[in-house]
């Protein structure tokens, strides 16, 4: 993989851009903007990362998910995680494995093919990772001490980088919510 820069990795808008990509979301439950009865094609979904896009730019699987392992896991240590991934239901057993194992990357591989979206994170996490996801990235590096895509999910402090993300979730919650109206 070519050394490239976090300004560089973040410039595509298929990468971490907070909720800059959307993609097809193909349901068999129907939707309440279509005919239950049939499948949709149209729903979409916020993605916030994809660990197959580095992948695809020359990272291992284990590079390409650490920091999005590194998100997910604190959201799910802080209870920020939708239902999806809390309720009784298969996946939620594999969530509780990834936990023993404190190892989130294969979950969400195996899982999700490597992406995070808004879907997975409760509305006040899907707020925060709209507003922060791409400060987080840009912060990762001085907190790990390592370059982001060089690392895996085990080669970093966990707590220092939930000590960022506390720190940076407390600002997102201080900062005033700006009317839909207000442009400035």
């Amino acid at each position: 993989m070519t050394a490239r820069t976090v300004d560089d990795l973040m410039a595509g808008a298929t990468r971490v851009a907070g909720f800059i990509s959307r993609e097809t979301k193909v349901t068999t439950e129907g939707c309440t903007r279509c005919d239950p009865e049939k499948i949709c094609l149209e729903a979409t979904v916020a993605k916030i990362d994809d660990a197959g896009d580095y992948v695809a730019d020359g990272a291992t699987e284990a590079q390409a998910i650490a920091h999005i392992a590194l998100f997910f896991r604190w959201c799910d240590e802080r209870g920020l995680l939708s239902d999806e991934h809390t309720a009784d239901s298969e996946l939620a057993r594999e969530l509780r494995k990834a936990r023993k194992k404190e190892s989130y990357g294969d979950y969400l591989w195996d899982n999700f093919s490597g992406k995070l979206v808004g879907d997975d994170l409760c509305d006040r996490a899907r707020s925060f990772a709209e507003q922060r996801y791409e400060q987080f990235v840009r912060e990762l590096g001085s907190v790990t001490g390592k370059e982001l895509l060089t690392f895996s999910e085990q080669d970093v402090d966990f707590a220092s980088v939930a000590q960022m993300l506390d720190r940076l979730l407390e600002a997102h919650s201080l900062s005033p919510a700006k009317p839909w109206w207000k442009f400035w």
